[in-house]
């Protein structure tokens, strides 16, 4: 079988496309991470908006330092959150309890460490993993 991977001169090479960042693929269920970063990102083809955490893998220790997404749906139209969306309840995770009558804050999250689950995203061999929720906080003041 001829490798078609390599460069061919006979071929036209122009550029097609550009990959940028692409998850690892990881084989677990849970990982540990410090949020890093939290962007807020609009989906056109899907008419969304969300915020991008941008997560660090601090465990397991064959993946530290690989990043990792969460995406957290929102909404302009939401006065409160519900309390089934995602940001209340990470939001509930990140402060300890569960929060009322107050403002969500970027400081709950950034540089605070989490236990998260994993979700694989599409299928092989393009799979990926995100995380899909924080569960559990690992470090932060005992109540914010």
């Amino acid at each position: 079988m001829k490798d078609t991977t390599t460069h061919r001169p006979d071929v036209d090479d122009d550029v097609i496309g550009n990959i940028g960042y692409v998850p690892p693929h990881l084989l677990t269920e849970h990982v540990d991470v410090v949020v890093v970063g939290i962007r807020t990102i609009k989906f056109r083809m899907y008419g969304r908006t969300k915020l991008v955490f941008d997560l660090r893998i601090i465990a397991p220790q064959a993946h530290a330092g690989e990043r990792l997404p969460m995406y957290v749906r929102v909404e302009r139209d939401w006065k409160t959150l519900p309390i089934a969306s995602k940001l209340f309840r990470i939001a509930c995770v990140a402060t300890g309890r569960v929060i009322r009558d107050t403002k969500v804050r970027k400081s709950w999250f950034l540089g605070q460490a989490f236990r998260g689950q994993v979700r694989q995203v599409g299928k092989p061999p393009a799979t990926y993993s995100v995380v899909e929720t924080l569960f559990e906080r690992l470090t932060g003041p005992k109540d914010l």
